[in-house]
């Protein structure tokens, strides 16, 4: 009998959990052209909703990236944590000099603006670069905006 319950349990767990991966991978109608527009070929990894917001991650190419729209489908940033090693020389070397042996997870965000670089160096502040890579300013974590930043790992 308890064999037969555990099982039970795996099966209901599986079967709930896969409902509940595959409405994840829905892209809302209204974003959904936007989307495949902008982000052709694409895999998406999940999608959901951020204080009205949709936010769909997905890879493309060998990165993963998160692009954010609002609620009629305009697109507001992607942003794309870069592996180590792809980041602009100088933004590297910056934080190799300055913040040697901190987190230095390095995103690239762009919006309709340009482009710009975000280093983590600790919990609590972040470098902000350019998009040539000169640095710009020490932001605390908390000025930035999370709900965007928080669907991908630090």
């Amino acid at each position: 009998m308890l064999k037969f319950i555990t099982l039970l349990s795996f099966v209901l767990v599986f079967a709930f959990g896969s409902h509940a991966y595959a409405f994840a991978q829905t892209i809302p109608a209204n974003v959904k052209p936007t989307f495949e527009q902008k982000f052709a070929g694409a895999k998406v990894i999940s999608c959901h909703e951020i204080n009205g917001e949709h936010n769909i991650i997905f890879q493309q190419e060998d990165e993963v990236k998160s692009a954010r729209f609002d609620t009629n489908g305009k697109w507001i940033d992607t942003i794309i944590t870069l592996n180590p090693g792809t980041a602009p020389t100088n933004i590297e070397e910056y934080i190799a000099t300055n913040h040697a042996g901190k987190n230095g997870q390095i995103r690239r965000i762009e919006n309709e603006t340009g482009t710009t670089f975000l280093a983590f160096i600790s919990e609590t502040e972040a470098v902000r670069f350019d998009k040539d890579g000169n640095m710009v300013k020490l932001e605390d974590v908390s000025s930035i905006d999370e709900s965007a930043l928080s669907t991908i790992d630090r």
